[in-house]
């Protein structure tokens, strides 16, 4: 097994604790300050690597043309990804991102002409119907994930990033190909953590920014989990395609579920692990795909 599938397990485990994380962050914070500290939190961790490695990229037009693509489609995505949580639970938000190496099958072969197996593309089917057999309690019986986007706001927007994350992966890696992971992690988030502010002090949205006195232990515990599962993910973008590591990224969802039984009382939580499961083995079969 290659490393970057080590790095992917990894990378999948930090974004399902981060996602509690945010959920926890959504009962204190709104949606701008929260993407706001997360962001600048991100960019200072990763700013302090740029002492020790050459500034890889820093003239390359290539490597900032994708980085800001990468970083307007993160920019949207994590506002989405915050106000969907604090609209919806865990169990009902975070398994549409299971649709991310759906997506990405046909915008890994877009942008990058990342042409994955007949097995990783089962894999991801697999997964497809992992999610639809997660039964979040919303009625509609074994399809209720898929039937709560006409009464779900929060699963909605979810989806909605999915689709936009499919997208800015493969950029990241175009990046990748021009400058180092460090730069390319402080670029995208500093210029997410300050397009928020900016807008923020247009809105006269500023005080909201005092909510972190409340939750300052969980936002700076979040800020530490974002750098680890960002920097594991896009070394493992170097390593293997685009589509394999979301796909790995997305099984954490079995996690997810689990905190949101445990921390957040979400129920049931029986269906939920057996569609969890089924997503889990979709992306073994990715990864024998490869």
């Amino acid at each position: 097994m290659s490393m970057g599938i080590y790095f992917a397990i990894m990378s999948a485990l930090c974004w399902a604790a981060l996602d509690a994380q945010r959920k926890r962050l959504s009962q204190d914070l709104a949606a701008l300050a929260g993407v706001a500290y997360l962001s600048l939190g991100s960019a200072i961790l990763f700013s302090c690597g740029l002492a020790f490695v050459p500034l890889e990229g820093l003239t390359s037009f290539a490597f900032w043309k994708a980085t800001l693509a990468s970083a307007v489609l993160n920019l949207f995505a994590n506002l989405l990804f915050f106000r969907a949580v604090q609209l919806s639970p865990l169990s009902l938000t975070v398994p549409y991102l299971s649709f991310t190496p759906v997506f990405l099958l046909l915008t890994g072969f877009l942008w990058l002409g990342e042409v994955p197996s007949w097995i990783a593309g089962a894999g991801a089917f697999v997964i497809l119907l992992g999610a639809m057999l997660l039964n979040p309690g919303v009625g509609g019986g074994r399809f209720a994930t898929l039937k709560a986007l006409t009464k779900e706001r929060g699963s909605l927007y979810m989806l909605i990033v999915a689709f936009l994350w499919s997208n800015s992966g493969p950029f990241d890696k175009m990046a990748l190909q021009h400058g180092s992971i460090w730069l390319l992690s402080t670029a995208i988030n500093l210029v997410i953590g300050v397009s928020v502010l900016f807008v923020m002090w247009y809105r006269g949205r500023l005080k909201e920014l005092g909510g972190l006195k409340q939750c300052w232990p969980v936002c700076f515990t979040a800020c530490v989990t974002m750098f680890i599962a960002s920097w594991t993910q896009l070394l493992a973008i170097e390593e293997i395609l685009v589509a394999y590591v979301d796909t790995i990224k997305r099984s954490g969802v079995i996690f997810v579920v689990l905190i949101g039984y445990f921390f957040f009382h979400e129920r049931p939580l029986g269906p939920r692990l057996l569609g969890a499961s089924v997503m889990v083995f979709g992306a073994v079969l990715v990864i024998l795909g490869r």
